[in-house]
């Protein structure tokens, strides 16, 4: 199952590599993620957008690399006076992170994550039980603060 097409990494990348190399990197890309999927105990989704974007990371990651290996993308590029470099290890290390936290949260949201925020209003949803109490007293409104308890106890405190 293909979390991506060839397509989405031409849009990405703008690369003009043939449909088959990106079809290669995107079986791989979609391995990776399935392999990340099942440490966890999980199954993709086929249409998933969330994998759809860990997927297009992960091709775009395997795609720099590719240029490093066949010196398509050097590290540093000269031009007469003009001097340009990048970090392409960065780069891929960036993708495959992104993926990765991609994958984490398709993971969460399958499970319901407890982190996203509820439509519910917390006050609408929050039952107390103090009231059903009775002689307990947990309602604390009436108790006095313990500063206030000198004249109570016919004490001052010193100023």
């Amino acid at each position: 199952m293909a979390y991506s097409a060839y397509t989405d990494i031409q849009n990405a990348t703008g690369t003009t590599l043939s449909q088959s190399i990106l079809e290669s990197f995107i079986a791989r890309a979609d391995r990776q993620i399935d392999a990340w999927l099942k440490q966890k105990y999980e199954t993709g989704t086929a249409g998933n957008d969330i994998l759809k974007e860990a997927s297009i990371e992960l091709a775009q990651a395997f795609l720099i690399f590719r240029g490093t290996t066949d010196s398509s993308r050097p590290r540093s590029l000269s031009i007469g006076d003009l001097q340009m470099s990048n970090d392409p290890m960065q780069e891929i290390e960036y993708h495959t992170t992104a993926a990765k936290a991609l994958v984490d949260a398709y993971i969460a949201d399958k499970n319901g994550n407890p982190d996203v925020e509820s439509e519910a209003d917390i006050e609408e949803t929050t039952v107390r039980a103090d009231h059903i109490m009775g002689d307990m007293q947990l309602d604390q409104s009436t108790v006095k603060e313990y500063h206030d308890r000198a004249d109570e106890y016919g004490t001052d405190d010193p100023d």
